[in-house]
């Protein structure tokens, strides 16, 4: 198999002979008598085809260059652009499709506690309602990493405290200054307050039908924030 032929190096060679030919123009104008002048114009025409072909290379080789030098830089743009939107926290969503598809009842409760994995929350908290009588309430149902003993009842009337509010408003609402004492995260440092909390609402055709809770320890970018939304839409649709 031939090898391609360098167009950068032809372009070179041309230059090259350019030079060679004015040379050799030069030489033949000193070396001639005044009224022999055929030689010189043969020697002048070469090097001015030489000196054109060489140009014209050299030129398309520098837009080729220049072509291959903006893809290059788009796809590197494209590269970090997809780092950056994977660290501004553009999750998938095609494992809360896959809980989704499967349903069951514990759907909403594996898909908080994927999410938790994802965003790298400290904890989270599944809220369901309750009814008796004309009473609602909305009550602790599951979670992930919680520091609460099996027997706990956790439960907040409508309106009452952040989960309360999110129940009632079923509105997102997200906390960058949590009241101490809201509650602990375990690790093995021992035990320490969250810094951010996302309540999200699962909603049915506009319906709160549960509670999300989320409590991290580093701010959740508005891309994660808005995923966390589109998943639980998209389980309180298919659920």
């Amino acid at each position: 198999m031939m090898k391609a032929i360098d167009p950068h190096r032809i372009s070179l060679i041309l230059a090259v002979l350019f030079v060679l030919g004015l040379g050799a123009t030069a030489y033949s104008v000193y070396s001639l008598e005044a009224d022999n002048t055929t030689q010189v114009w043969i020697f002048m025409t070469l090097s001015t085809l030489l000196g054109g072909a060489s140009l014209i290379l050299a030129l398309r080789n520098k837009k080729e260059i220049l072509v291959f030098k903006e893809k290059s830089s788009s796809d590197n743009n494209n590269d970090a652009s997809y780092t950056a939107n994977a660290a501004d926290g553009n999750i998938d969503l095609t494992e809360i499709k896959e809980i989704a598809r499967k349903g069951g009842k514990d759907a909403t409760l594996n898909a908080l506690k994927t999410i938790c994995r994802q965003l790298e929350a400290g904890q989270g908290a599944l809220y369901a309602f309750k009814q008796e009588d004309d009473r609602r309430w909305i009550e602790l149902a599951g979670g992930y990493a919680l520091t609460i003993g099996e027997n706990a009842t956790i439960k907040f009337d409508l309106g009452e405290g952040l989960v309360g509010q999110s129940a009632v408003v079923g509105k997102t609402l997200y906390i960058d200054e949590v009241p101490e004492g809201y509650m602990k995260i375990a690790s093995g440092l021992g035990m320490a307050s969250p810094r951010y909390l996302l309540i999200t609402p699962l909603k049915k055709e506009e319906q709160v039908i549960g509670i999300w809770e989320l409590s991290t320890f580093k701010a959740l970018t508005a891309n994660q924030r808005k995923f966390v939304e589109d998943a639980a839409n998209l389980l309180s649709a298919n659920v």
